[in-house]
This record gives C-alpha cells, sequence and structure tokens, in this order.
C-alpha cells in the first residue's frame, strides 16, 4: 500500500453468520480501527447485531445492542425497502417470469411470502417454473398414451386420471405450496401431517374480528391470544407468515388430502434434488 495508501476491507451479509459467529467479526475489527489506512465497509441489518448483543451480555451490564454498533461503526448509510415493481421489473428481465407478467394475485403471493426479497423470489420462480415445465411433460406423455391405437375403454380410464390440471386455482395451489416450503419450512412441515391447519388459523384469525377489510386488527388480536391456539401457538410468532395465510387464503385453496399429495409430490420433487 505505500505510506499514503489506504485498505479496504467490504464485508456483506454479516447479518447472515451466526450471531455468534457474527460478533466475534465484529470484536475481530475493533483491534484494526485505529490504523487510519484501513477502511471497513460492513453490510448488515443492524437489527440482527442488536439482537445478538442482548443475548450475549446481560442487561445488567447496561450494554445495549444499539450503543456496540455505534462504537464500531462511524457512518452509516441507510438503504430504502425494496419497492415491490421494481423487485418485479428486475426479475421480468429473466426469461422464466414472462408467462406471469401480468399475473397480479401470482406476483402479490410472492411478495407477501418473500418480503420482497430478491434472492429469495428467484428461488421460487425457478422451483415453480420446473414444476410447470414437469407437469407440461407428465401430460405430454400421457397425450401420447392416450392417442395409441387400440386402447381399451378401462385403461383409457386410468390414463385420463393421470393427468395434472394446470387451471388457474392449480396454479396458484402449486404457487402457495412452494412458498411455504421455501420460506417457512417449519409451518410447512407441520402443515404435512395436519392437512388443516391453514383452516385453523384462517377461522381463528376471523374469530378474532379478521375480515378482508380489517386484516391487521385480526391479525393483531390473534397474535394477543396465542394461549387460545396451543396447536399452532408456535407459529403466531411469525407475523408475515400469518399475513401470507389469512392474505390468500381463498386462492390456490387445498380442499382434500389428494390434492395435497399430488402438489407435494411435484413440490418436492424440485425443491429437494
Amino acid at each position: 500500500m505505500g505510506n499514503d495508501g489506504r485498505l479496504m476491507i467490504f464485508i456483506d451479509d454479516l447479518d447472515r453468520c451466526l450471531p455468534e459467529n457474527a460478533l466475534s467479526v465484529l470484536e475481530c475489527l475493533k483491534l484494526h480501527l485505529d490504523q487510519s489506512n484501513c477502511i471497513f465497509v460492513i453490510g448488515i441489518d443492524k437489527r440482527i447485531i442488536e439482537q445478538a448483543v442482548g443475548q450475549r451480555y446481560p442487561k445488567e451490564l447496561g450494554i445495549t445492542g444499539r450503543e456496540y454498533i455505534e462504537k464500531i461503526i462511524n457512518l452509516n448509510f441507510f438503504l430504502s425497502d425494496k419497492d415491490r415493481d421494481e423487485v418485479k421489473n428486475r426479475l421480468l428481465q429473466g426469461s422464466l417470469t414472462a408467462e406471469y407478467s401480468n399475473d397480479e394475485k401470482i406476483w402479490g403471493m410472492i411478495s407477501k411470502a418473500t418480503n420482497s426479497n430478491i434472492r429469495k423470489m428467484q428461488q421460487f420462480i425457478t422451483a415453480f417454473y420446473m414444476i410447470q415445465e414437469i407437469v407440461k411433460k407428465h401430460n405430454f406423455m400421457l397425450a401420447d398414451k392416450l392417442a395409441q391405437p387400440r386402447l381399451t375403454p378401462e385403461h383409457q380410464s386410468r390414463i385420463e386420471k393421470k393427468k395434472i390440471e394446470w387451471n388457474t386455482d392449480e396454479k396458484y395451489k402449486f404457487c402457495k405450496i412452494i412458498l411455504l416450503q421455501l420460506n417457512f419450512p417449519d409451518f410447512y412441515d407441520r402443515l404435512a401431517n395436519n392437512h388443516q391447519l391453514m383452516d385453523q388459523i384462517y377461522t381463528a384469525w376471523q374469530n378474532e374480528g379478521g375480515t378482508d377489510d380489517s386484516i391487521d386488527i385480526g391479525i393483531d388480536n390473534l397474535i394477543k391470544s396465542t394461549n387460545k391456539h396451543l396447536i399452532f401457538a408456535q407459529f403466531l410468532e411469525n407475523r408475515n407468515l400469518i399475513d401470507f395465510i389469512v392474505t390468500y387464503y381463498n386462492d390456490g385453496k387445498i380442499t382434500n388430502s389428494d390434492d395435497w399429495k399430488a402438489i407435494q409430490k411435484l413440490s418436492q420433487s424440485v425443491t429437494y434434488m
């Protein structure tokens, strides 16, 4: 570097580390903060680091997460929240999403479940596209079998029953399940064993005053009444999950176990491979 040089070190996504590891990195940085020729640029979600500080240091010590960060970081730049339309336009630059560019329902579901996180949205789009291609290939193969001569009516009926519908409602079902798999895996695992879980949450939300015109009021009341809903109490801590469930409850509604089995089989073939 020479005597007048500068060493710039960029550390991004520090908040994605385990809280203890993130704090260890910051502790190491403190050893070099008095070096005038070293400049550190850190990308973090300050709220996550503040929580980690609260977990490491007892309240009796009087060390808050905000004060801890302020002693290390001298200059802050705050990024604005992601605009949903801006994120959508960026993703539409790829060929996978062009077919659904005007489907506001699907984009609303994606945005709500992922909190407009571009990386998570891209993961969903890839998985959804692959499932769509699997369905198309599956149905084409069945069409070829149905075109074969001398099929008995019984054989033809068995083949037709294997066809996977890809109408609007079915697309919403796949969309909903994949989003739950990718963004709320713990809830998805419980849903696999209790197919009525979303129905139970939605009914409880309605009983707590939730309507299409007062979604947030119903969610607030539901969260406050955790002790009344022990079956799904652990999920009430995740407001984003509850918001997603009640907002899109009637879109792609899974009505029976056969629906669930078909969707689960296809979605797992993509998201877990």
